[in-house]
């Protein structure tokens, strides 16, 4: 049953920036915690990551990703007095694609500001931008209440 509008599945992405990044060779699962950003409205969410990574190699074979933003850090963080059940998930299926670097100049100003602990990394010259295209979201709160919405990707 969908019970929150896509504005408010959105806003979820933009207020938060760590996310789990799911990919895959064609035959094993890899997950990795990353730091992000996001743009137009969080239907475009923005990673860094070595370009000799497992996860670039999978990226480059395997372009369709799922990414799992949640409000678990909010929820039970110490002296909160919401329960577990309160808890969001969202899982956010899309295709990441590379930034060519002359391109890279906006996510990485974006992660400039919103992650200042990364400078190092994203100086580095190993280092490569992707931009995930959502196509479909799903929001869960707490069990039972449920929200699925394909985004309009050609418009």
């Amino acid at each position: 049953m969908q019970t929150h509008s896509l504005a408010q599945v959105l806003a979820l992405i933009e207020t938060q920036d760590m996310a789990v990044l799911a990919t895959t060779d064609g035959n094993e699962p890899h997950a990795s915690l990353m730091a992000y950003v996001s743009a137009d409205g969080g239907r475009t969410i923005y990673l860094a990551t070595g370009a000799s990574s497992t996860k670039y190699r999978n990226i480059a074979a395997h372009p369709r990703v799922s990414l799992l933003v949640d409000t678990r850090e909010v929820s039970i963080c110490p002296g909160s007095d919401a329960p577990r059940s309160s808890i969001q998930a969202l899982t956010a299926g899309g295709r990441a694609e590379v930034i060519p670097q002359e391109q890279s100049g906006e996510p990485k100003r974006l992660f400039r500001i919103a992650h200042p602990h990364m400078q190092a990394f994203l100086d580095d010259p190993d280092t490569i931008f992707l931009a995930v295209r959502i196509t479909d979201l799903l929001l869960l709160n707490g069990l039972a209440d449920a929200t699925f919405l394909r985004l309009d990707v050609d418009g």
